[in-house]
């Protein structure tokens, strides 16, 4: 960081005096602000340059914006250009990333529990607002500094994607095979270009949860070339293998697992569902308490929420889904009719039968 940023000091456009400067990326370079008449704390982040690409990350993340307000999603306030460089203006966070804290600290698996479901809570109302975040890693978890409880911000939407019905995105930022996110975390669809939606967040999802519950990533490669073979193909260890029986619950397990899925449709069908799912974990039952709010969210009518268990056979670890009762009962009712027809097509072939080797005889 350079002893003097000739910035700081200075007014930007008349309302936002820059104070000190935070720190810089692959973007931009943060500083803290205040706005004139306001004591509320800002951060404004400069454009390194007007590079087409850096512009384009720049307007997504301001179209997204536009769709979101939730108190687990950043807020960004205002934009504009000054000197010629492109900023944007977004609340000050007080705190430190997710990333920071779980690679100096092993967090309990009730703890670990309760920031999923505040990043699940998040992407609730990212996912109803059309938005798929396409970059979820505990970098881009912001926990608030605060006495007692975590609470968490998602921030960065500079490769998110913006979905028009079953849909498109909008504008696109990807060439034609170009994978792009962090390859630690993503899903197969992601490396392999197949369709993105909301389910390639809760991949994403489920990788940092299990590094949260088990010390370690479900794959670690040497390069991206070995991570795509493992995402596309490899089964992940079953957290409580890699760090003992007590690291969670079977039922925690089985959740995180059935995130992982290869395939998007076995995995958890929206946020919602997830959180319902580690809502009844014994590790959910007993943060839910403590956290805030905004990060309760209610199951839609008739979904499950129990979690799967993870039933250990021959050596290997299956996910069974815990079906909900209405569904079990559906199922029951439909293999009852099936067997009663079955009975009574068999009873007319015996008779048919029957009757043909009558006449025979009888001839």
């Amino acid at each position: 960081m350079p002893s003097h940023d000739p910035r700081v000091g200075r007014t930007v456009n008349g309302r936002y005096r820059l104070t000190e400067r935070l720190g810089a990326g692959a973007m931009g370079v943060v500083y803290r602000a205040e706005r004139s008449g306001s004591s509320r704390p800002l951060a404004m982040k400069f454009l390194h340059s007007q590079d087409d690409a850096l512009m384009k990350r720049f307007e997504l993340e301001l179209a997204v914006a536009s769709r979101l307000s939730h108190p687990h999603v950043v807020e960004i306030v205002d934009s504009g250009t000054f000197e010629g460089q492109t900023y944007m203006v977004m609340e000050f966070i007080a705190g430190h990333s997710l990333g920071e804290l779980v690679r100096s600290t092993r967090l309990s698996a009730e703890r670990a529990t309760g920031i999923t479901m505040q990043i699940l809570a998040a992407l609730d109302h990212v996912h109803t607002g059309g938005v798929v975040h396409r970059d979820l890693k505990p970098d881009n978890v912001v926990l608030l500094d605060g006495p007692d409880t975590d609470f968490v911000k998602l921030v960065d939407f500079g490769l998110a994607k913006i979905v028009r019905g079953q849909g498109e995105d909008e504008p696109k930022l990807t060439a034609v095979g170009m994978a792009m996110g962090t390859p630690s975390y993503m899903p197969p669809e992601q490396w392999t270009g197949g369709k993105i939606d909301r389910r390639t967040d809760l991949y994403s999802v489920g990788v940092i949860l299990y590094q949260l519950v088990a010390g370690t990533k479900p794959f670690v490669g040497e390069g991206p070339l070995e991570l795509l073979s493992l995402h596309v193909k490899a089964a992940p260890v079953p957290p409580r293998q890699v760090a003992g029986g007590s690291a969670c619950s079977e039922e925690l397990e089985g959740v995180i697992l059935k995130a992982l899925a290869k395939k998007p449709s076995q995995r958890w069908a929206n946020a919602r569902e997830f959180a319902a799912a580690l809502a009844a974990t014994p590790e959910g039952r007993a943060c839910m308490p403590g956290l805030p709010a905004s990060a309760v969210l209610r199951a839609e009518a008739g979904a499950s929420v129990l979690p799967p268990r993870v039933r250990r056979e021959r050596g290997r670890d299956e996910v069974e889904i815990a079906e909900h009762p209405r569904r079990t009962r559906s199922r029951h009712m439909a293999v009852a009719v099936g067997l009663t027809l079955a009975i009574v097509l068999g009873l007319v072939a015996v008779v048919s039968f029957g009757s043909s080797w009558l006449e025979r005889v009888l001839r």
